[in-house]
């Protein structure tokens, strides 16, 4: 019988999740996963010895029970402010190498679906780091791995992490590999990425590896984006993810937005990045968050198409917004229904 591997998200923390190991990104700096896993390993009195990562390399921590799972891969990534969905793709193709090359015999492995927060895309990014799994088990042949889960701390993003494994992503056998009559590939060892020789021959290739191959190799990240200033908290996530996200993403644009509480590193840099490049800005004046008003006021000064939100059953915004069009509403379904018709006129004046 061929063997598949299982991708699945589960709902929870990283650091509580039962795997044969982890992978977290070390972007040199703590953030997110990896700054929770390493506060918990400290606190137990867990003594991790050497240096950290610098990109391309990686850290092997065992976990002495502080962690539910017993080992913890650290693979160096570009800081935050650098890193893009290409590098997030590499993120799963370099997971799958190492498991093939320096532990062969792990079953399970477990990682965090990383973008969300400092301004890219989450969707795209998690499709970004499916993608690199997919091309990495293509090219390699972890002999042992049968499920790679994806751990997402935040329902609503696990959610939406599910419906995109259950779109028509092709599955690969990486067992099997090979059309009938012709040998499966050996693994490689050089990156299957653009501008690099390509390990992966098409013409003995199933269609489903051919597809993940197509996939993998363009460039996430490609498209214009909607960069949404608004508060990074759970009151409004719902807005968000039901509100603004999906029409956003279901017109074309990608849909970017910064955590602002949380961010490593020169965050107002980041910010005014996102913001200059950006084909549209939303602004949520929803509880009249004074980060929100300096991030609409740049977008002003520098000229950027705005749509402004208010819920309804909020306070009046403040300031000079008063005198500004605002999209009103009452209910999430009210929200993506104005913000869907809004988009689309905007779109047809940009193009």
């Amino acid at each position: 019988m061929r063997k598949k591997i299982q991708f699945e998200i589960q709902v929870g923390n990283i650091i509580e999740f039962d795997a044969d190991v982890i992978f977290l990104k070390y972007a040199q700096h703590f953030y997110g996963a990896d700054a929770t896993a390493v506060q918990a390993m400290t606190r137990s009195g867990l003594e991790i010895k050497g240096s950290w990562p610098p990109p391309g390399d990686f850290k092997i921590v065992n976990t002495n029970g502080v962690l539910a799972s017993p080992v913890a891969v650290f693979l160096g990534v570009k800081p935050l402010g650098k890193l893009d969905y290409n590098d997030i793709r590499d993120f799963g193709f370099r997971a799958v190498e190492f498991i093939t090359k320096h532990l062969p015999s792990v079953a399970h492995v477990a990682m965090t679906m990383h973008g969300s927060g400092f301004g890219l895309d989450e969707i795209e990014a998690a499709q970004a780091q499916i993608a690199g799994c997919q091309l990495g088990l293509l090219t390699f042949l972890p002999p042992s791995l049968e499920r790679i889960t994806w751990v997402e701390i935040f329902k609503n993003r696990a959610d939406s992490f599910r419906a995109l494994l259950r779109s028509p992503f092709p599955q690969i056998d990486p067992q099997s590999r090979g059309l009938p009559g012709k040998p499966a590939l050996e693994p490689s060892l050089s990156s299957p990425f653009p501008g690099t020789r390509d390990p992966t021959p098409l013409d003995i290739l199933p269609v489903s590896g051919r597809e993940i191959l197509k996939t993998a190799s363009k460039q996430f990240g490609a498209k214009p984006h909607v960069f949404v200033a608004m508060p990074f908290a759970k009151e409004f996530d719902d807005t968000f993810h039901f509100g603004i996200q999906n029409p956003v993403r279901k017109l074309g644009f990608l849909c970017e937005r910064i955590d602002q509480e949380t961010f490593t590193g020169d965050v107002l840099q980041r910010i005014k990045e996102k913001i200059e490049t950006a084909s549209v800005v939303i602004g949520e004046l929803t509880g009249n968050n004074a980060n929100i008003y300096l991030e609409i006021g740049y977008a002003w000064g520098r000229g950027r198409p705005t749509i402004l939100l208010r819920n309804l059953t909020k306070p009046e915004p403040k300031f000079d917004t008063q005198g500004q069009r605002i999209l009103h509403y009452d209910t999430i379904t009210d929200l993506n229904t104005k913000l869907t018709k809004e988009l689309r006129s905007l779109k047809r004046e940009l193009q």
